[in-house]
């Protein structure tokens, strides 16, 4: 009742349900209480993956309104697929940020490569934050959740409204798949706790992203024609291919290596 009357969405609902769940699942190991609790599920949650495609993006780069600081921000986040916190608590080492599994969503360490544009990038965040805590006492969080309300805004400067800093992540990631095609070292590389999670980003078909962003429809449209390449021979091993193919029993004897004798 209080979620539908500050006019939260279904999914918000059940990530506060989630957390509700875990509670009292928690009470129930520890005894704190006699009985597992049921709660109901959340209704109508969304499951679409929403990204910033290329044009989008291109538009909020080239706004006036937005500080050089922030685009860089934005771009930093679209080519890492860092979360919001992450350049802010990951340790530098050399050409890499290390989120460490204390600081890190799903409580695994993983290592992201930068560019020494990225690099500079995050130091500038980073000095940034301090310079701000050091002259107004801000909390670091709040100067983190300015990213996220920077972007929103230049969002609504283009007349676009349901896109969020996260779905630059989400942006990385379907960019990714489709380049790679590799949906668990894609989880690996983003830090998802479970590779379900990924694969719901490989639901969006390939060719769509590379509609999506031009700049990496080569690569994508040459991965799918090495994929298909590599699969012809298991088609044309398949049992009703075996008349056509030409590779039916005879077809295989015909062509087995000779035995030495």
């Amino acid at each position: 009742k209080k979620c539908n009357e500050k006019g939260h969405k279904p999914n918000t609902q059940a990530c506060n349900r989630a957390k509700i769940v875990a509670f009292l699942n928690h009470c129930y190991r520890k005894r704190w209480i006699k009985n597992k609790i049921y709660f109901p599920r959340i209704e109508n949650t969304q499951t679409q993956i929403k990204y910033v495609n290329e044009e989008i993006f291109r538009k909020i780069m080239s706004l006036e309104t937005v500080e050089s600081h922030f685009k860089r921000a934005f771009f930093f986040y679209l080519s890492t697929g860092c979360r919001r916190a992450e350049p802010f608590k990951g340790d530098l080492l050399g050409n890499h940020l290390m989120i460490n599994c204390e600081t890190a969503k799903s409580k695994t360490t993983r290592y992201v490569k930068l560019t020494p544009l990225m690099r500079a990038t995050v130091i500038e965040m980073r000095a940034r934050c301090a310079e701000q805590i050091a002259k107004y006492g801000y909390k670091q969080k709040s100067i983190e959740m300015r990213y996220a309300k920077e972007f929103k805004k230049a969002c609504r400067a283009i007349s676009v409204e349901d896109l969020h800093l996260h779905n630059l992540r989400n942006s990385y990631i379907v960019i990714r798949w489709a380049v790679t095609g590799d949906i668990k070292a894609v989880s690996e590389e983003v830090g998802h706790a479970n590779i379900k999670q990924t694969m719901e980003y490989s639901q969006i078909p390939p060719m769509v992203i590379a509609d999506k962003f031009p700049t990496y429809e080569k690569l994508i449209t040459e991965r799918l024609k090495q994929k298909e390449s590599s699969n012809t021979f298991n088609k044309m091993l398949e049992g009703n291919s075996n008349a056509e193919s030409g590779l039916g029993a005879q077809g295989l004897r015909a062509i087995e290596p000779a035995r030495l004798t």
